[in-house]
Parts: structure tokens; C-alpha cells; sequence
């Protein structure tokens, strides 16, 4: 469990100081798995966060990244949503849990195989992610 944190706190880490890229800089296998599996978007905007590479662009119910390793292998999907679209339950947790932090960002998750939602909590300076399932149950928290 604290792996995926350190994980997902690097690529947040990492996200801010990204690389821009043209279609040209992406590796053949990385390219190739974007085509299968978003096969219906046809210019995303890709960075390069470390090793990774980004795809970005605008989903129906808002941004959504996807993170491939320079293999190809699809390591992480994030689809972004506004605060209104949070499950009750979880809502109904923060209200009780939240020590004074406030939602500052909320996405549904995919990573090898595992859907959660994810909510980034902010007090000032400070920052955690709390991880939930998908039927709302809290599962973990990290502070950044």
C-alpha cells in the first residue's frame, strides 16, 4: 500500500515538471497502445514525467491521463472529475474524517487492474490523497 502512495506521489511530483513532446518523441510501443486503447482520441497533448510518458486530454466528464512506460505497458489511467460527480458515501466520510483538509482534486483510478477513486485533500501547504474503493469504502491515506 505504501508503494502505490510513493508511486502516485512521484508522478504527482513529477507531473509538475514535465517535458512537452510531439507525436514524433513517442516511443513506437507507447503510440501503438494509445491507438488501441483510446483508438477515438485523436490528438492528446504527451509529456514526459521522468521515464513515463503522458497522454492528456479532455474526457466527456473531464481531463484524463493516462502514464505509459517507455515499453508501451499502460501503468496508470486517471480520469478527472468535478467534486459534484463524488459518491455520497465518500463525501459523507470526508465530512467526518477530513482534520481540516478540504477536496482539492478527485479522480477515478486505474492502475494495474485495481479501480479507485482518489481524492487529494488540501490544508494550506500540506496535502494527502485518500484512496477509496469503488462502492465508496475508505481504504488508505498518505500524507505528501
Amino acid at each position: 500500500m505504501k508503494k502505490l502512495f510513493i508511486l502516485l506521489f512521484s508522478l504527482l511530483s513529477i507531473s509538475s515538471y514535465s517535458q512537452k513532446l510531439s507525436i514524433n518523441d513517442i516511443p513506437e510501443g507507447v503510440k501503438k497502445t494509445f491507438e488501441v486503447t483510446h483508438a477515438d482520441i485523436l490528438n492528446p497533448n504527451w509529456e514526459k514525467a521522468g521515464e513515463l510518458f503522458v497522454a492528456k486530454y479532455k474526457g466527456l466528464s473531464g481531463p484524463v491521463e493516462l502514464l505509459f512506460e517507455p515499453s508501451g505497458m499502460l501503468k496508470l489511467t486517471k480520469y478527472y472529475m468535478d467534486k459534484k460527480f463524488m459518491p455520497l458515501k465518500i463525501k459523507n466520510y470526508l465530512k467526518s474524517n477530513s482534520n481540516g483538509f478540504k477536496p482539492s482534486k478527485f479522480y477515478y483510478q486505474v492502475m494495474q487492474g485495481q479501480d479507485n477513486y482518489i481524492v487529494e485533500m488540501a490544508q494550506g501547504v500540506k496535502k494527502k490523497l485518500m484512496k477509496f474503493s469503488i462502492d465508496g469504502k475508505f481504504l488508505s491515506e498518505e500524507l505528501l
